[in-house]
């Protein structure tokens, strides 16, 4: 029989200490939440492998408003910057549960490379206009464009910027192990967005539905990066209603597509053959994916305006609570909510901009 009291006392404290988060003293050098547990022969609930017990557990990080975060590779660390110390990086350290001052002198997780760089590789073939890396900065995709083609644009009575005048980009793939480009073909129009998958062998772009410039033939492209290819995923209907791009699985195969007006659906697009599914989700639902390519974890928000956190199963069209409370979470941000590179945790923007680590259990995915 399973003696349950140790696991209801460490709770119990839990729940204690939690309410007495010193607010007013420095975070770079406060430790957040004591280790609920004393004695280091005991096993740390809050410790995600397997064979540990586990509490879902939400922390807050920052007191005051952060610009932006990121997770380190090896999940130890949730690295971010404070509006009121702007130029310093604090890192949370997950296990310890402390927040310290990063060395300036130490690179940041995937840091994005300079511009001039990317300069050098387009040269040769026409000015640079726009670029993407993949997640783990191993492919690049750029393009380049004439500089007597690009369009100038004007304002007209309503105060809108536009141009009549079409813009086309020459695009290229460049694996930064190697020396030089793959030629992938060109591109009509503005790139919205990229989506790469997590392991960089496919990339969606999103060409958008409002531009200041002509709109092109197409609302999406799909990359396969290990045989270089463009492909049209989505041509430009006007009967159609224009695809809202969200997540790409971390295999590149499924595309999840947010519904553009309230009452549509959402749907999964299947990147091989272009074939859509409809997903059951919520309207307002931000996604992040697991790495076994069924399951996304959402942060959605409910009718009375507070925001939850759920498992979905999208075969079996199942969805489960993964944390017991509402949430606050800001709904305007671009990038509201972030999973660890393990999928264990959550960093999470609240409605005042301050981070929190919510750490998920049981989600082994």
């Amino acid at each position: 029989m399973v003696n349950k009291q140790p696991l209801l006392s460490v709770l119990l404290l839990t729940i204690l200490i939690s309410g007495c988060f010193p607010s007013d003293k420095d975070i770079s050098t406060d430790r957040i939440i004591p280790s609920p547990s004393a004695n280091p022969s005991e096993k740390d609930p809050y410790d995600l492998t397997e064979s540990a017990p586990c509490l879902s557990d939400y922390l807050q990080v920052s007191t005051a408003e952060i610009v932006d975060y990121e997770w380190s590779e090896e999940n130890n660390f949730l690295y971010f910057s404070l509006s009121t110390e702007p130029g310093k990086t604090l890192a949370y350290s997950v296990k310890e549960r402390l927040v310290v001052e990063y060395p300036a002198d130490s690179p940041r997780v995937n840091p994005t490379p300079e511009k001039e760089k990317v300069t050098f590789v387009a040269q040769g073939k026409g000015s640079l206009y726009d670029y993407y890396y993949s997640p783990d900065q191993k492919m690049l995709l750029f393009t380049t464009i004439s500089k007597a083609d690009v369009p100038t644009p004007t304002k007209n009575i309503e105060g809108e910027t536009f141009t009549d005048k079409p813009l086309i980009q020459d695009l290229y793939l460049l694996d930064t192990d190697q020396e030089s480009s793959s030629y992938l073909g060109k591109l009509e129009g503005l790139i919205q967005q990229v989506l790469w998958s997590e392991d960089g062998s496919k990339a969606v772009i999103d060409m958008g539905f409002r531009s200041p410039v002509p709109l092109g033939p197409d609302y999406l492209y799909i990359i396969d990066t290990l045989a270089p290819k463009l492909a049209v995923l989505k041509p430009r209907n006007e009967n159609d209603v224009p695809p809202i791009p969200k997540a790409i699985s971390p295999d590149g195969m499924s595309l999840v597509i947010a519904p553009f007006e309230k009452d549509d659906s959402w749907k999964i697009i299947n990147t091989q053959t272009g074939n859509e599914d409809t997903v059951n989700l919520p309207p307002q639902t931000f996604l992040l994916w697991f790495l076994d390519n069924d399951h996304v974890l959402i942060v959605f928000r409910q009718e009375d305006m507070s925001w939850s956190v759920a498992l979905h199963d999208l075969p079996n069209q199942k969805m489960e609570k993964v944390y017991a409370e509402d949430l606050a979470i800001h709904p305007w941000t671009s990038n509201p909510a972030s999973l660890s590179y393990n999928k264990k945790h959550l960093a999470i923007v609240d409605a005042n901009s301050f981070l929190h680590v919510l750490s998920l259990c049981p989600v082994n995915r």
